[in-house]
C-alpha cells in the first residue's frame, strides 16, 4: 500500500513534502517516521525505495530534536542502510556507511559487529543479495496520478423526472458523464441521517474486503484491494429506502440483486483496476441463478480531502468522492457481454477516510425492463 501511494502520488522524501494532484502538502515527518517507512519497505523487498527513505532519516537525524525523547538510535538507521546496500550488491558502500558511523560513535558495538560480519562475508564470497528488478509504471499508477480532463462534450445536467413515476413529484439531480458506457452521477441522493445510520450499523461488522476468485470458486482477500466491507441484510427501513431510490435512479429491478455493500477505505486504501462483472459463461455458478452484474450503483457517503478518486482509464473519466452523490453505470453491453470500457479503479486515499455503499444489480431480473437494442 505504501509502495503504491509513493508511486502514484510522487512522495518526495527528502523535503518531506507531498505533491498530490499538483498541490504541495507540507507534512513534516520525524527522523523516526522516515526510518519506520524505510524498514517497512525493506521487509517488503522494495530495497531501492527503502534506500531513499533511510537516507532521509539519516540526513534529518541531527536536526530532529525528538530523537532522544523517542529513543531513536542513529546506529539502527546506519545498519539498515548497510543492509539495503548489501541487497543491492553494493557491499563496499555498506562498509563505508558503517565506518562513517564508527567515526561518530567509535564504541558502538552494534556498528562494529555488523562491520566485521560484512567484511568476513565479503572475503568469503558468501553474500548472496536479493536483486529487485525495476518495476515498470503500470496503467494503475498513471491513471491515479494524472487527472483526466472533464471533457463531457455535449453531455449535460438535468432534473431526472422520467425513470419512475415518483420522480415526477421529486426529481433527482442527474449529471450525464458518458454514453459509452452509459454513466450518470446523481447529486444529493442520500440524507445525513441515512449516512450516519448506515455507517453506525456497519462499523462493528466491517471485515477485510474480498473478491471472487474464479479458480477456487469462492471469495478471497487480495493485497490489491485494501478496504473493509460488510453486506447490509435485505431487511429494515433504510435498506428498503435505498433500494427504492436505486430503482428510481436506474429504472432497474433490484429484487434479485446482491445485498447493499458498505465499504470503508482508510489511509492508503485502494482497489486496483478491475471490472465489476464476472465475465463468465451464463452456466457458471456465479451467474447461473441471477445473471451477471449488469450495472453498478456507487454511493459516496463522505467527502475525501485528497485521493480516493474513482477512475475509468479507458474512457478517461475521474470522479472525486462527494458526499451524498451516487455514480451509476452499466457493466454489460446490449448482448450482456462485459463492456471493456468499464475498467475502473479506486485510487489510494491520501488524506481523510472514504465511505461508500455499492449495489451490484443482476441481469436476469431486467429481462422485460431493459430490452436489447437493435444493432
Amino acid at each position: 500500500m505504501l509502495k503504491e501511494n509513493q508511486k502514484s502520488f510522487c512522495l518526495i522524501t527528502f523535503s518531506c513534502a507531498c505533491f498530490i494532484y499538483g498541490r504541495n502538502v507540507r507534512a513534516r515527518l520525524s527522523s523516526l517516521d522516515l526510518y519506520t517507512i524505510a524498514a517497512h519497505l525493506f521487509h517488503q523487498k522494495y530495497y531501492r525505495d527503502a534506500g531513499y527513505w533511510v537516507k532521509s532519516s539519516i540526513l534529518s537525524y541531527e536536526a530532529d530534536n525528538l530523537n532522544e525523547f523517542l529513543g531513536c538510535d542513529r546506529s539502527e538507521m546506519l545498519i539498515l542502510s548497510a543492509e539495503i546496500l548489501i541487497h543491492l550488491k553494493r557491499s563496499r558502500y555498506a562498509l563505508t556507511i558503517l565506518q562513517s558511523g564508527l567515526q561518530l560513535e567509535p564504541s558502538n558495538l552494534k556498528l562494529l559487529d555488523r562491520k566485521n560480519e560484512i567484511e568476513s562475508l565479503t572475503k568469503n564470497g558468501t553474500i548472496t543479495p536479493y536483486q529487485l528488478d525495476d518495476e515498470a509504471q503500470n496503467e494503475y499508477n498513471f491513471s491515479c496520478h494524472d487527472e483526466f480532463p472533464n471533457t463531457y462534450g455535449k453531455l449535460y445536467c438535468v432534473y431526472n423526472t422520467n425513470t419512475s413515476a415518483f420522480l415526477r413529484l421529486a426529481p433527482l439531480k442527474m449529471e450525464l458523464l458518458s454514453l459509452d458506457p452509459y454513466m450518470a452521477l446523481y447529486h444529493e441522493v442520500l440524507t445525513d441521517n441515512e449516512i450516519t445510520r448506515m455507517r453506525t450499523w456497519a462499523t462493528p461488522h466491517l471485515q477485510r474486503a474480498k473478491i471472487y476468485d474464479h479458480r477456487i470458486r469462492t471469495e478471497t482477500t487480495v493485497k490489491e484491494r485494501t478496504s473493509q466491507a460488510t453486506a447490509v441484510p435485505e431487511f429494515g427501513e433504510i435498506n428498503k429506502r435505498i433500494n427504492r431510490r436505486i430503482t428510481d435512479m436506474t429504472g432497474l429491478d433490484v429484487s434479485a440483486s446482491e445485498p447493499l455493500q458498505i465499504l470503508n477505505y482508510g489511509l492508503g486504501g485502494h482497489n486496483v483496476v478491475h471490472y465489476d462483472s464476472f465475465n463468465v459463461p451464463m452456466t457458471h455458478e456465479a451467474v447461473q441463478k441471477d445473471g451477471d452484474r449488469i450495472a453498478t450503483v456507487l454511493f459516496y457517503m463522505t467527502d475525501v480531502e485528497q485521493g480516493g478518486n474513482t477512475v475509468f482509464p479507458v474512457i478517461q473519466k475521474t470522479i472525486h468522492p462527494q458526499k451524498a452523490t451516487a455514480l451509476f453505470w452499466y457493466n454489460l453491453d446490449n448482448e450482456l457481454k462485459m463492456d471493456l470500457n468499464t475498467l475502473h479503479e479506486a485510487c489510494p486515499v491520501i488524506m481523510g477516510s472514504k465511505w461508500i455503499a455499492t449495489k451490484w444489480i443482476r441481469s436476469n431480473a431486467q429481462m422485460f425492463i431493459r430490452p436489447c437494442r437493435r444493432h
